[in-house]
C-alpha cells in the first residue's frame, strides 16, 4: 500500500470487503499473501482528487473511514496517507 501511495496511487476505501489474502510458499513454508482490491474509485494524482471526482472525492466505506472525514473537523478534497492507515486499523479492530 505504502509503495502505491508513493506512486501516487490513493486508494481511498480500505474496508473489510476490499481486503483479501491468499497462501503461497515461500521458503518453504506456507505464508499468506495480503492484497487490496477495488482500486475502481482510486485516484493517480499527487493530491489524490482525479479531475472529474472535484468535490466529491470522499470515497470509502462508512465502518472503516478515518473519524476526520466522518466528523467533517477536516473539509478538504485531499486524500491523506494517514486516513488510509486509519481505515487499515479500524479494519483490524473489527
Amino acid at each position: 500500500h505504502y509503495s502505491m501511495w508513493q506512486n501516487n496511487m490513493r486508494h481511498g476505501d480500505i474496508s473489510l470487503g476490499n481486503l483479501m489474502y491468499y497462501m503461497e510458499y515461500v521458503g518453504g513454508k506456507e505464508t499468506p499473501i495480503g492484497v487490496l482490491n477495488d482500486w475502481d474509485l482510486a485516484s493517480n494524482s499527487a493530491d489524490g482528487v482525479r479531475e472529474v471526482d472535484k468535490g466529491r472525492a470522499r470515497t470509502g466505506t462508512i465502518p472503516f473511514a478515518a473519524l476526520d472525514l466522518l466528523a467533517n473537523a477536516m473539509v478538504t478534497d485531499l486524500r491523506l496517507y494517514r486516513f488510509d492507515v486509519e481505515s487499515s486499523i479500524w479494519v483490524l479492530l473489527y
